[in-house]
């Protein structure tokens, strides 16, 4: 399979595999809505490559601000993608850069109905002293009685042990002669320390 250049993205979700979507999408416990209606990002995903166009991670919650289980027998929650191309412009993500993400992630099942962790492969495979490569995922209720979604990660000895308020994740990358044809070389995190409410940009 040759992916074309406007498909790939050089970030914690990169490598775009063949074979069958479907099975592979419901393994990672990935939901497919559409439409998107209501919806609560988790992170975003920027990259070297075309960096006009950014993704939005998202999931969703019921009216008790719970999140919703995508499948009952794994206990995996609703989480998808989009586009905002321009940075503004919503646009569906082709499916071989869902499956590329379903290869790349694993979500734990939903033990607490407010919590779960997304585990991420690419983060494993860069030099870093983080302990462990997962964002927690967290769902509450503000003063107003609105839902909200928080993502947080554990940094290392080399940055004080700081757990941050994951906002973005940026990636750099290498053209290769294989596919998918890039690597990602440099990982950045960007957040707010969840103790100081410092921002914080952290590149691995």
């Amino acid at each position: 399979v040759v992916i074309k250049p406007e498909y790939l993205i050089a970030s914690v979700f990169l490598v775009f595999m063949e074979g069958c979507l479907n099975m592979t999408v419901q393994a990672a416990g990935i939901k497919v809505v559409d439409p998107i209606e209501a919806h609560y990002p988790i992170i975003s995903v920027e990259k070297d490559v075309n960096p006009q166009n950014i993704m939005i991670v998202y999931t969703k919650l019921d009216k008790d601000c719970s999140f919703i289980v995508n499948n009952k027998e794994t206990g995996s929650p609703t989480i998808d993608f989009y586009w905002l191309m321009d940075r503004r412009n919503f646009k569906v993500v082709h499916p071989l850069i869902k499956s590329g993400i379903a290869e790349r992630i694993k979500l734990d099942s939903i033990k607490d109905p407010k919590k779960f962790t997304v585990k991420l492969n690419d983060i494993r495979e860069i030099e870093t002293d983080i302990p462990a490569a997962e964002i927690v995922v967290t769902a509450k209720t503000n003063s107003n009685k609105k839902c909200s979604v928080e993502s947080f990660m554990q940094l290392g000895p080399s940055d004080q042990n700081k757990e941050i308020r994951l906002d973005t994740i940026y990636s750099e990358s290498e053209q290769t002669l294989a596919p998918p044809f890039r690597k990602v070389t440099h990982i950045t995190l960007k957040g707010v320390d969840r103790k100081t409410g410092k921002k914080i940009s952290r590149r691995y």
